[in-house]
């Protein structure tokens, strides 16, 4: 069943049930999406569930930074190679950088105040939650899951947790470039190096421009995949009342509304 055709006398919704992915707009606080998008941009925008705007800054990110040399150069300075940091920084390509990070920022925090005021006006229109959908390819499907067992494939391999959660673009997408990441920086290599005991090997091989990349992205794929589960088991409960409601409740009794946190 198409979520269109259930909400089509719904002006706004909440939840969106695809082929490959589960969206779900919720309350945030919008400072949350606003320090993600400062650590890396993008990564605002892709808690939100704006995954087209998340894909193009995380790309744009790596691209612009790399070829600045822009990781390089803050190791080097924070290191007090002052010297170095000015040498390998591409200042044409560094000026580029401060723009669309500052603006990734400020619309990661003007989205997520927005979709806040939109979550309150979606919900008094009680519009129809999809728990499944069917098609000939795909499976997606509400339910309920450990949040702590979901961050732990996500520790265990970045990309993971969104896959079980049925987020498969995302999934993907963040375990294809934690693999491509993985291999431009030589880090199985120096995991290699560090477990025999060869200690020099390991600065040798590991290439910080593309290895200070890693914990943003680690970091990233354990934080989103354990928060969005926590939602997702809201939505999935929300619409388990919903139907008791709609199918059994008698249409005389009243719940008084709960005062919802706007942040």
């Amino acid at each position: 069943m198409d979520n269109k055709a259930v909400g089509k006398h719904i002006r706004r919704y909440n939840s969106y049930m695809g082929n490959l992915n589960v969206n779900y707009n919720f309350l945030i606080n919008p400072w949350i999406p606003l320090m993600w998008s400062f650590i890396f941009p993008g990564f605002g925008h892709m808690l939100l569930g704006m995954f087209v705007e998340g894909y193009v800054l995380i790309i744009w990110e790596i691209i612009v930074n790399t070829s600045s040399h822009l990781n390089e150069a803050m190791l080097y300075s924070f290191t007090g190679r002052f010297e170095l940091a000015k040498h390998v920084l591409n200042l044409n390509w560094a000026l580029l950088y401060i723009a669309v990070y500052i603006f990734a920022a400020w619309d990661s925090y003007r989205s997520s105040c927005d979709t806040n005021k939109v979550n309150i006006l979606a919900e008094k229109e009680n519009a129809t939650i999809i728990p499944y959908k069917l098609t000939s390819f795909s499976f997606v499907y509400l339910e309920k899951f450990k949040p702590n067992v979901v961050a732990m494939w996500s520790a265990f391999m970045p990309g993971l947790g969104q896959i079980i959660l049925h987020r498969i673009p995302s999934g993907f997408f963040i375990l294809g470039w934690w693999m491509f990441l993985c291999y431009r920086s030589n880090l199985p290599l120096a995991g290699y190096y560090t477990m025999i005991g060869s200690f020099d090997m390991v600065f040798t091989v590991l290439k910080p421009q593309w290895f200070l990349y890693l914990p943003s992205l680690y970091t990233f794929a354990i934080y989103d995949s354990y928060f969005f589960t926590v939602e997702l088991n809201k939505l999935f409960k929300l619409e388990q009342a919903s139907f008791f409601k709609k199918e059994f409740q008698n249409t005389q009794f009243k719940i008084p509304w709960k005062n919802r946190k706007l942040y």
